[in-house]
This record gives C-alpha cells, sequence and structure tokens, in this order.
C-alpha cells in the first residue's frame, strides 16, 4: 500500500506541476478540427469472434492554445453477427517547456462503451512524463495510472421443479461489476528524418511496465511512420511478455489524400488481450475513407491565387511584403531550413507533411532576421529572439507518445 501511496503522490505531483506552468502561459489563436472515418472489413469482438464490420467514427480536436490538445471521439461498430459495440470517449496532450530541450508533458483519457453482449466498460487513464529532446532525437519517461470498470449481465436458467415439471419462476438476470486498476513505467524515444522536400520520417520505440491488480505485463514496441504531400504510411511490431508466456502484436496503415478533406485508408493488424477490461486478443482488417469536415485557424493569412493546403499537409505562413526570400525552420525539420514560396499579395507560404504534435518555429527572412507570424503564441527561443508554437491536431492516427 506504501508503494501505491508513493506512486500516485509522484503522479500528482507531476500532473500539478504540467498544469501550473501550462495555466500561467498565454493562450494562443485556437485550432479546430473534425474529421468523420468510415470503414468496413473484419474485427474482433469483445466475445473473441472475428466476423465482418463496419465502423463509424466521429472525432473533434481542439487546440486551444499551443501547449494544450483536447480530443473527443465516438464509434459504432455493427458485425455481421447481429451484434454491435458503441462507445465514445475524450483526450487530453498537454507540454509544458521547462528549458530549450526539457518538457513535462501529460497524456490522459476516459472512455465508456457498451455492446449487445450485455457487456459495458469505462476506463480512464493518465501518463505524466519528463521529455528530452535535441535535434532530430526526443526521449521520455513517465508513469502511467490506469482504472477501469466492467459491467457483465448474465442470465441465470430457473431450476426445474419437482419431477422435472417446469419451474414456475422465470430466469433471472444477475449483473456482475469488477473494477481493475493497473499502474508501471512507461519510457521510449522518436528519431525524426526529414526528406528534401519536406517528406517526415519518424521511428519509435516503447517500453511499458504495468501491473493490472497483481499480473506483471511488459509491452516492447517498434513503430515507423512516413508521411509526404498525399501518403502517409504507417506500422508497428511488438512482444508482450508475461509470467509464462510471450506473444506477438502488430498492424500496419496506408492513407492517401485524394482531395484537400478527403483521404482513402486501410489497416491490418492484430493487438494482445486486454487484461485491464478482460477482453481477449484479437485482429482487424478495414477499407475505408476520412473526411475533413472542418478546419479553423484564425491567425493564418489570406493567401491569394494558391489552392486549398492538401490533405495531410500543414500550411505555414508569413506576411511581409518587402522580404526577398524567406524560409521556415523548426522542430518538425530538425531546424534546417525550408524554402517558402511567395504568392501574389505577398504572404510567404510552405505546406509541410508535419506528425501530429506541439512544434516550435520561425521564419528567417532575407538569410539573417528570424519572424514569427501576427497573431502566434511566441515564446523566447533562448537566443534573444523568439519562436512560435504550432499545434498539429493531424488525422485520427495514434500519437507517437
Amino acid at each position: 500500500m506504501r508503494r501505491i501511496g508513493g506512486f500516485i503522490g509522484m503522479m500528482t505531483f507531476i500532473m500539478t506541476c504540467v498544469t501550473c506552468v501550462i495555466c500561467a502561459s498565454p493562450i494562443g489563436a485556437q485550432q479546430v478540427a473534425t474529421r468523420v472515418s468510415i470503414a468496413g472489413g473484419s474485427a474482433t469482438d469483445v466475445a473473441g469472434v472475428t466476423s465482418r464490420a463496419v465502423t463509424i467514427s466521429p472525432s473533434l480536436s481542439v487546440a486551444p492554445g499551443p501547449r494544450l490538445l483536447l480530443g473527443a471521439d465516438a464509434s459504432a461498430t455493427r458485425y455481421d453477427n447481429r451484434q454491435w459495440s458503441v462507445g465514445g470517449g475524450a483526450t487530453l496532450a498537454a507540454r509544458a517547456p521547462l528549458a530549450k530541450s526539457v518538457a513535462l508533458t501529460l497524456n490522459g483519457g476516459a472512455s465508456a462503451t457498451g455492446t449487445s453482449y450485455d457487456f459495458s466498460y469505462t476506463t480512464a487513464s493518465a501518463l505524466p512524463a519528463i521529455e528530452l529532446s535535441g535535434g532530430p532525437v526526443s526521449g521520455y519517461a513517465g508513469v502511467e495510472a490506469a482504472v477501469a470498470s466492467t459491467r457483465t449481465v448474465r442470465v441465470v436458467p430457473s431450476q426445474p421443479g419437482l419431477f422435472g415439471a417446469p419451474s414456475p419462476s422465470p430466469a433471472s438476470r444477475t449483473t456482475l461489476g469488477v473494477a481493475r486498476s493497473a499502474r508501471g513505467a512507461v519510457f521510449g524515444g522518436n528519431l525524426r528524418l526529414l526528406g528534401a522536400d519536406g517528406e517526415t520520417a519518424i521511428v519509435g520505440v516503447r517500453e511499458e511496465h504495468a501491473t493490472v491488480d497483481t499480473i506483471p505485463t511488459v509491452d516492447r514496441s517498434l513503430s515507423l511512420s512516413v508521411a509526404n504531400g498525399s501518403v502517409t504510411v504507417g506500422g508497428s511490431a511488438g512482444v508482450r511478455a508475461e509470467p509464462g508466456s510471450h506473444s506477438a502484436f502488430g498492424s500496419g496503415a496506408l492513407a492517401v489524400a485524394v482531395g484537400p478533406a478527403l483521404a482513402l485508408t486501410v489497416a491490418a493488424g492484430s493487438y494482445p488481450a486486454n487484461h485491464l477490461i478482460g477482453t481477449p486478443a484479437g485482429r482487424f482488417f478495414n477499407l475505408g475513407m476520412s473526411i475533413r469536415t472542418g478546419r479553423v485557424s484564425p491567425s493564418e493569412p489570406k493567401i491569394d491565387g494558391v489552392p486549398a493546403v492538401a490533405a495531410g499537409m500543414t500550411r505555414l505562413a508569413l506576411r511581409d511584403d518587402a522580404a526577398a526570400s524567406v524560409e521556415v525552420a523548426g522542430d518538425f525539420t530538425n531546424w534546417k531550413p525550408i524554402a517558402a514560396r511567395r504568392a501574389t499579395n505577398g504572404v510567404w507560404f510552405v505546406d509541410l507533411a508535419i506528425p501530429p504534435g506541439q512544434y516550435r518555429y520561425a521564419f528567417r527572412v532575407n538569410g539573417r532576421d528570424w519572424k514569427v507570424p501576427d497573431g502566434s503564441a511566441a515564446v523566447d527561443d533562448d537566443f534573444g529572439g523568439k519562436t512560435a508554437w504550432l499545434t498539429v491536431s493531424g488525422p485520427p492516427n495514434r500519437s507517437v507518445r
């Protein structure tokens, strides 16, 4: 009990520090993105049966400031065995810089799901961590705590009467509730690579130690994500170690943008059992599409004579009529300058494939002066200048964290 109390106390202290730093920071222009995904294929349900399924998943992400990203999503799945599941949840990702290469982060979420199997569950988790970064490499270490509550309804058949005659009492329904918790350390790192034309690749490693009730579990995984102007490819592979057993899991996904608001997707993979809610291991395969239904970025200047930004790309812009050349650099380019183009109304812009996350960046004008866009949330760059914060919500794929 003393060990659990110390763990909770340390997690509470880190979460309080992150919240205080975030609340003390200025709030910048709000960014909003909404998306609806529709996919059909096969999936394993909560009873461990794999069958054909269709899933509809709307999602919403809001960045009220440069250090905070909020999300909400829902999902409804219909299986061809006439079973179904429906659920929703909310997420939070926060980042509070302490120095140029050190930050406190907080990732958390909560969800609730109901099914036609008389089985429902709710979950909540929090992962405060310390992040270190240098150039293209970043690492993190933290502690994660999660809780879950499940509710199962079981039908108890009536007992036969005397001499086998039917019982006068009907079958009864019994509700069984179970609560579980998990805790453990999480650590890993990411390597971000940049191509000559703004393509990005992220290689990540992660190790997660969790103890669900009294059963220890260790998950080790390797992930890769590559994105350019219209194609995003990602995949992961992992191994789970438990007392007396080992199992492998992994997944892959491909998204191809066919317009500024539409992308076609294909994904397949397998996943291990979820001991927290008591569901078995499973696998999935689906084909679908993702529709972006709205995006607002009030600080972006109007750009004349330029097509809308393509799906999967992020547009950065700076108004400077007198500039002869403008470049952009940031955490997402490893601070390597990328040339921007000039629109007819004097706005310089560049479209880049930037993975979801939070970054610092700035524009270099005429090869010497560093500037940030008007209306952006700016912070000191530790060298006497300013850098702007950028939050990329991106498509609804899983975070590299």
